[in-house]
């Protein structure tokens, strides 16, 4: 009797000649079948490469995608800070000499915030762009 498990395929030009033992194992039974083209054959191994590559991407994605919904509530805090008459007042005084020597301040800097806003809001739109490509199937 035929099963995955005790066959062992021969590929000979475009027929299989598959080799099945019996449920005993003595006799031998010879069958041949039709099989796919080549052409046929390397497309599933490519798309089956593609489903890998899916597999392993997406569990990443998810991760990065949740780092990214966690952090989203302190870029807004951030967003609100920059530009607010607290920053402002912040900024004056850490230029004033206010601020305690050493400490960080890079916040206060007009650029660095503003570029790493800047940096979020444009891949949040090369994301929304991406995805709206997969949610529509588009090419």
């Amino acid at each position: 009797m035929y099963n995955d498990r005790n066959a062992n395929p021969y590929t000979y030009k475009k027929c299989y000649l598959l080799v099945v033992k019996s449920i005993n194992f003595v006799d031998i039974q010879i069958i041949f079948l039709f099989t796919m083209t080549p052409k046929q054959l390397q497309n599933i191994a490519e798309m089956e490469g593609i489903l890998n590559k899916i597999e392993d991407f997406t569990p990443k994605a998810e991760g990065f995608l949740k780092q990214w919904q966690e952090l989203l509530p302190e870029v807004q805090k951030l967003n609100a800070y920059y530009g607010s008459d607290q920053w402002r007042k912040d900024y004056d005084d850490a230029n004033a000499g206010k601020i305690p020597e050493g400490m960080p301040h890079g916040v206060l800097s007009e650029d660095l915030a503003y570029n790493a806003l800047g940096d979020q809001y444009f891949l949040a739109v090369d994301f929304l762009k991406l995805v709206t490509k997969i949610i529509s199937r588009e090419e």
